[in-house]
Order: C-alpha cells, then sequence, then structure tokens
C-alpha cells in the first residue's frame, strides 16, 4: 500500500476511498475491509511483491517496499503479487521468528487487521522513514500514513504552534503534528489496538554505544551497502537510479556490475558542470544516462499535486522528481535506486560546528554550546509570530532534546534531528517518491542505520567513515571531479588543498569572463520567488493564510509574503505552500 486509514468504527467508506485516491492520484484501487466495530481502507501497494495478504483470521498490508534480509526477493519483479506480504506472514505470525531491526530494511510500515476481533497491528520501521500518525481520543482512533486523512473521518483544528514551528523550521517537533491532538507514533515499535493504543514494544532504540575502531566500522559500512545492492540484484529486476556530480549516487552506479543494464537520470535547470561530470561518470560505469531539464516555473507548477501527495507538514520543494515521474515512465522500473540521507547518517550533517577560518575548515569542530530553540537565526521571521506560539514551541523542542539527550548524551543535538526521521526537513524526498514510483534507498538499511548510531562523530566529520568504507569503490570513477571541486576517491584533507585551489582559479575565470559557473541541478529559490508566477500564488493564497492562521501573526489585516523582509526565501515558498493547503478546506 501506499497510504492506510484506520478508525475504530464502522463508517461510510466513500469519502475515505476519495481521499485516498486523491493523495495517490495514479492508483486506482482502494481494498476495504469493514466490521461492526472497525474500518480500514487501503490503496494497492505499487511495489512487486507486496499486495495484501488476506486468510481466514487477517488481513496483512505493507506500506513501503522493504527488503527482507531473511529471504531472496524474487518477487520484487513480479507485478500484482502479494509474495512479500506471505514471507512477513509466515515469519512474524505462523514462526513468530521476526526480528524487525534485522529482518526488514528500508522504509516500511507493516499493518495487521484481525478479521475476527478487529484489533489492529502496526510495526513501524527503525526511524519512522514512513511516519504513522494517530489520533485516540473521546472513544475514536484513528490511525493512518497521510495527515490529511484525518478529516476525512471528522474535523481536527489546527495546532498554530506547530504551524509556527514547520514555518520556522520546516518540521513539527516529534510527536505532534499539525494537527491538535494528532500525533506522531513512535519509530521501531509494534503497536496493539484493542481499546487504545496503550500496548507497545519498542524493538530499537539507537544508545550510544561508540564504536571506536574505525576499521571495523567502515567494514561493517562497505559490507551492508554492498549486501543491500546484492538482494536487489539477485531478482535481476529492471533497474534505474539517480545520478548527479555528487558522491552518493556515484557510489551507487559504481557498485553495480558494468555488464547490468541502468537507466541513470538527472533533472536539471540547464546543462552545466553537473551534468558535464555525470555524463563522465555514467560513461566510466556504463550506464544510460538521461537528462531531463525543468522549466522555469517547474516547481510551483508541481505544488499543488505535492502538497496533496505528502501533506501539510513537509515541504514539497524536496519531491524533486513530480511530474518527471510520469514524463521518463517510472513505473516501468521494477527498482529506483537513490543516495538519500548518507550525508545525515553517515557525514555528520546535523553536527553543528563551530564556525572556521577557511583555511583552517578541514579540521571541523564540534560545536559543543549548540541547541535546538528556534533562536537568533530565525530572528526576522519571531517578529511576525507571536511570542506565546514560539514558546510552546521551543518548549517542545527542549523536552524532546531532553529525551534524546537521555539516551545519547554527547551527540542529542545531531540525533534531536534524526531521531526519529520525521525531524530531518529533507525526509519528503522519501514520502513523495515511495508514493510516485518503487523507490529503494540502500542507506536506509537496518545495519547501515545501526552503524550511523554507533559511530562516534568524530568519525562522520571530514567523512572519514564514508570515505574509509566506499573508497575501492570509487575506482572506475576515480579522477572525475565531484561537482564541489574535489575527488571522492581520496581523503578530505587531501581534498580540501585541492578544492580550495580550484575554486580559486574557477572564481578568477568568472570574474575575468564575467560568466557565473552553475555548478548544480538544484533550482535558484531566489530566483523563483522573484517571478511574476510567484506573485500570482501570493496574490491567491494569501487571504486563506489569513483566515486559517492569521491568529499566528501579529499583522491584523494582510500578510504579505513575497516582499517581506522578516521571511526567508524558504519561509516564503512555506506559506504560499499552506496558503494553498487551506485553499483546499
Amino acid at each position: 500500500m501506499s497510504d492506510f486509514l484506520f478508525i475504530n468504527k464502522k463508517i461510510q467508506k466513500d469519502n475515505v476511498e476519495r481521499v485516498l485516491l486523491k493523495i495517490n492520484s495514479d492508483y486506482k484501487e482502494v481494498y476495504t475491509f469493514s466490521s461492526e466495530k472497525a474500518t480500514l481502507c487501503m490503496v494497492k501497494n505499487h511495489y512487486n511483491g507486496f499486495d495484501v495478504y488476506e486468510n481466514e483470521d487477517h488481513v496483512l498490508g505493507v506500506i513501503g517496499g522493504p527488503i527482507l534480509n531473511y529471504s531472496v526477493n524474487s518477487f520484487i519483479t513480479i507485478k500484482n503479487n502479494n509474495e512479500g506480504s506471505k514471507l512477513i506472514y509466515k515469519r512474524w505470525i505462523k514462526e513468530k521468528q521476526m526480528e524487525w531491526d534485522e529482518d526488514l530494511s528500508g522504509p516500511f510500515v507493516i499493518i495487521l487487521f484481525n478479521k475476527k476481533t478487529s484489533e489492529l497491528r502496526v510495526v513501524t520501521d527503525m526511524l519512522s522513514f514512513i511516519p504513522v500518525y494517530h489520533f485516540d481520543k473521546n472513544d475514536t482512533t484513528v490511525v493512518s500514513t497521510h495527515i490529511e486523512m484525518f478529516d476525512s473521518v471528522g474535523e481536527f483544528p489546527l495546532d498554530l504552534s506547530s504551524m509556527a514551528e514547520f514555518i520556522t523550521h520546516e518540521v513539527v517537533t516529534f510527536p505532534f503534528t499539525v494537527l491538535k491532538d494528532v500525533y506522531q507514533l513512535n519509530s521501531a515499535t509494534l503497536y496493539v489496538l484493542n481499546s487504545n493504543f496503550n500496548e507497545k514494544d519498542t524493538y530499537w532504540i539507537p544508545k550510544e554505544n561508540k564504536e571506536d575502531d574505525l576499521g571495523q566500522l567502515s567494514k561493517e559500512l562497505k559490507n551492508s551497502f554492498q549486501r543491500y545492492i546484492s538482494k536487489i540484484l539477485e531478482a535481476k529486476p529492471k533497474l534505474a537510479s539517480f545520478l548527479s556530480g555528487g558522491e552518493d549516487s556515484r557510489v551507487i552506479a559504481s557498485s553495480i556490475p558494468k555488464e547490468y543494464p541502468i537507466d541513470s537520470y538527472l533533472f536539471t535547470d540547464s546543462h552545466n558542470i553537473e551534468t558535464e561530470i555525470a555524463a563522465k561518470v555514467a560513461k566510466s560505469v556504463n550506464a544510460n544516462l538521461k537528462i531531463h531539464l525543468r522549466e522555469k516555473t517547474h516547481y510551483w507548477e508541481m505544488m499543488p499535486n505535492c502538497v496533496d501527495l505528502i501533506g501539510a507538514n513537509g515541504d514539497f520543494a524536496h519531491v524533486h522528481t513530480y511530474g518527471f515521474h510520469k514524463t521518463c515512465n517510472f513505473e516501468n522500473y521494477d527498482v529506483i535506486l537513490g543516495g538519500f540521507l548518507s550525508d545525515t547518517l553517515l557525514k555528520g550533517h546535523h553536527i553543528k560546528k563551530k564556525k572556521r577560518n577557511q583555511l583552517l575548515s578541514f579540521l571541523p569542530l564540534k560545536d559543543k554550546k549548540a541547541d535546538t530553540t528556534i533562536k537568533k537565526e530565525s530572528a526576522g521571521i519571531l517578529s511576525s509570530i507571536k511570542p506565546k506560539y514560539i514558546e510552546i514551541a521551543n518548549q517542545r523542542r527542549k523536552k524532546r532534546a531532553d529525551e534524546v539527550a537521555s539516551i545519547r548524551k554527547e551527540s542529542f543535538v545531531e540525533w534531536f534531528n534524526i531521531y526519529p526521521i520525521t525531524m530531518h526537513n529533507d525526509v519528503p524526498n522519501i514520502w513523495g517518491n515511495r508514493r510516485l514510483f518503487r523507490s529503494f534507498e540502500p542507506f536506509t538499511d537496518s545495519k547501515i542505520v545501526k552503524i550511523a548510531a554507533k559511530c562516534p562523530q568524530q568519525y562522520k566529520l571530514n567523512k572519514k567513515l564514508f570515505y574509509a568504507a566506499m573508497k575501492d569503490l570509487y575506482k572506475p570513477t576515480k579522477w572525475i571531479f565531484h561537482n564541489d571541486d574535489y575527488l571522492p576517491s581520496l581523503p578530505y584533507v587531501i581534498n580540501k588543498p585541492i578544492s580550495f585551489f580550484r575554486k580559486a582559479y574557477f572564481k578568477i575565470i568568472r570574474m575575468l569572463l564575467r560568466k557565473e559557473r552553475n555548478k548544480g541541478s538544484w533550482s535558484n529559490w531566489n530566483n523563483l520567488i522573484s517571478l511574476d508566477y510567484t506573485k500570482d500564488l501570493e496574490q491567491k493564497y494569501s487571504n486563506k493564510l489569513l483566515e486559517n492562521i492569521g491568529e499566528l501573526f501579529v499583522y491584523d489585516e494582510k500578510i504579505e509574503i513575497i516582499n517581506n523582509p522578516n521571511f526567508s526565501t524558504r519561509q516564503k515558498r512555506l506559506l504560499i505552500q499552506l496558503g494553498y493547503f487551506f485553499s483546499k478546506k
């Protein structure tokens, strides 16, 4: 399934099915199971092997497409089958041998509905790559993988403090959501719903058990990464990947045998240095590179569909593939490999570092004074939002930081943004992709997540762990530069002076030629915000912001977005997104 909704009542299914199909507009089939005590609706899963499995006693549904580490995954190439679902049922219910943190890898939610008792069991993945939301109040329990599903079965008011946090930080602190009394379920947990969600069993916690041997850690990381790729390839799927000028997509492409056919995709605004690098990498690894260019207004044109797809609690701009999933016929691939979250989990993306002189930046120092509050970096917007809502959001962030610190004293700031992964602002990339095509992310492998949890921060800084693990895989592309002017095949301390001098050289060339050097595949959001198209969106949606969350702001009559100096570019984007979201109500 792509999404599901459960409610502990018998209800008319029409509205629920309508909302489910609007979210998952490419898929037309909904399974509905009802009893006198409950209703369960699920969209058909487009991941091969994970159709609904039903017998006399149970209905088992799988959201996402996990890799089964204990089995051959040959089913991922066979459309309209439930072999993977049956294997999960067998190991979990019949054999009672399931170890969730060992046996499944990647984003997943498993649900088991008892047809005789109406009991529901829900199993979340290790970091809530696929979040699950629940409401449990006044004898009503609702559970779903999409925040907008709740409005299909009742009225749920907005949580204005969550809205304030989302606008300032792009996330909502766990376990809260943008709706009052609707909360996120814990990651890595099995829930049993009888009359309420009081019964739960957490199967994994990312405790700070440091493994100090870099050699051992790098060996484990390399083996885990290659095992994940091997589990995919043993099924001989029709394969694609994303390829850029970066190092993560490169290491994935390099891990595929040259004789194995693979299409690689790159989406960009124009042909530039990134496309040149990707072409060199594709040639070296024998991948068939397909470059697709975005229209100037691409992100704004896809915004309404993307907001429908992921909900109001994520930034739509991280769903980079929308639209291309159709023009590139992604439904024809059994597997599309991404390179998401390696920076987050393995390279210290959320380790707060002290600002250093450029020449000494290759010696990053952890900022021990870093905290998690909404503070000076959001000073502009703080003058636009009423202090009471920021205060509540900060209280929630402090409470959550304390909870994380209780299990990760030295690295709580980093893991505040990882545990669960809904605290990481880019994660809507997974939320969108998994609903659009058969997306598989090697760096969400269960063993890699565990390595990320036990790896000391000193090995994540300067990419020490990643380089030690992956250096051999870079051999086919050893002398092809990254689009940030370094060679991924070399250690950071060697790359830093190389990068420094290359950047200086190209800066001089730009000054002499008076020509900008476009290096990346991402759109420039400062330019997008200044488009007339964006101004039309502001005019269209700003009144909806005032109607729905006007209480949040210090303004009385009008919310000015684009020309407001208090809002960052990202915040302007999120406000326009919310304006669209409210226009649907």
